[in-house]
């Protein structure tokens, strides 16, 4: 039904995207995993607000600006190096709220990245959504890289556990784990990786190679900008100018 409301209606998708960030925005599993459920059918919806509650839901990336000192504001390779915002008011998007507070709700996080595994296994614009999505820190490549530290960790806590309620909760962490996994070796099987999105979505032109033989030339590469296995270059490009006959 709620479906139904929102299907080709912005301004009712954006109350409710707002309704389902608050709520799924708890520590109480049973509350914040309705929401989450709410959220997969709402991204499932192909009409021609899809996109707009992805961005809405999910988030897009800003750079995280900081007034300490050190390397462009970053004074440890753990510090942020990107936060994850919503257009709509007073709301966490789910990318910000998953990475805040793995480590405090580890069970709503859980259920959270079964959710947006499990969509992207389903719904390709969500896949193409958050494979472009950039890292939240240097210690990563792409935003969905701690996925797998985070389960190891969620596996081995938790002691107190016993009997068929540790099972139940293992067995639900090896079904993301399998997720994941699947998730990541069809980003790693294609052929060419794509730009990061910065801020909200990109429009990028597509030039063809004569245009960019004749119209530009590498004037310069910078240092690397990453450390370690995930460091790359800048490349600068001017355009040329036509010589006067």
């Amino acid at each position: 039904m709620i479906a139904y409301m929102c299907c080709n209606n912005k301004k009712t998708t954006k109350r409710v995207c707002a309704a389902i960030l608050k709520g799924a925005d708890s520590y109480e599993s049973a509350k914040a995993t309705q929401y989450l459920d709410l959220a997969a059918n709402l991204l499932l919806l192909a009409d021609q607000h899809q996109a707009l509650r992805i961005e809405l839901l999910l988030g897009y990336p800003q750079p995280y600006s900081r007034t300490t000192y050190g390397l462009a504001g970053i004074n440890d390779i753990e510090d942020d190096i990107n936060i994850y915002v919503t257009p709509l008011e007073f709301s966490r998007c789910l990318l910000h709220f998953m990475w805040n507070e793995r480590k405090r709700s580890e069970k709503v996080v859980t259920y959270c990245l079964h959710m947006l595994f499990t969509l992207c296994s389903t719904c390709k614009p969500v896949y193409d959504y958050l494979k472009r999505m950039p890292p939240p820190s240097y210690l990563f490549s792409r935003y969905t890289d701690w996925a797998p530290r985070f389960l190891d960790a969620y596996l081995k806590g938790y002691t107190y556990l016993k009997g068929s309620e540790l099972k139940e909760r293992n067995d639900f962490i090896e079904s993301v784990r399998k997720l994941y996994e699947e998730y990541y070796n069809q980003v790693m099987n294609e052929e060419a990786p794509e730009a990061y999105m910065v801020g909200k979505v990109l429009e990028l032109r597509e030039l063809k190679e004569k245009e960019i033989v004749q119209e530009l030339s590498l004037i310069h590469i910078s240092e690397p900008t990453r450390l370690g296995m995930i460091s790359y270059a800048v490349f600068c490009l001017k355009k040329k100018k036509k010589k006067k006959k």
